[in-house]
């Protein structure tokens, strides 16, 4: 591990490939829709899960900020409106703040300086619903949505 002073951490190579910080003010659904342009053909959450279109969404956020903003996981980037990505904008900055609130998404191998673990997982709406029936929200179809009809979510059979 290297340890780089801040002021020269825009300076190191990775870090100019990394997308925008969904919390920056800069950050919105214009620039969004501009990055995942040249995705058009992948899925969207394959496109916010890469780090050069959007830095820090991982699996879990993904999930529920795509679930938030009614969009099925598999439907590809150029089936999506400019309103649909302004709507998982907002979804991704929210899911991501109450993340922060709540201090993260792991319940199992993390904690705080306080020794406190990340409650956001007892708060998730779609993530792990296939192995937690618990879950508020019924997980979503295995097929993406045509493009005429997405979002299309349907409900568990449970």
């Amino acid at each position: 591990m290297k340890l780089y002073p801040t002021v020269e951490v825009p300076n190191i190579n990775f870090m100019r490939t990394v997308g925008p910080e969904p919390l920056e003010d800069a950050f919105t659904g214009a620039v969004l829709y501009e990055r995942l342009q040249r995705r058009k053909n992948t899925s969207i959450k394959a496109a916010i899960l890469d780090q050069t279109v959007l830095a820090g969404v991982g699996n879990i956020y993904a999930d529920e900020s795509l679930w938030a903003a009614r969009i099925h996981p598999a439907t590809l980037v150029k089936n999506l409106l400019a309103s649909d990505i302004k709507r998982l904008t907002s979804e991704i900055k929210a899911v991501m703040l109450l993340s922060i609130e709540k201090g993260g998404s792991t319940d199992k191998n993390y904690v705080n300086a306080e020794g406190k673990r990340g409650a956001i997982y007892h708060l998730q709406k779609c993530f792990g619903a296939r192995v937690n029936p618990a879950r508020t929200a019924a997980p979503l179809s295995s097929k993406p949505a045509s493009p005429a009809a997405a979002p299309m979510f349907v409900k568990s059979a449970r």
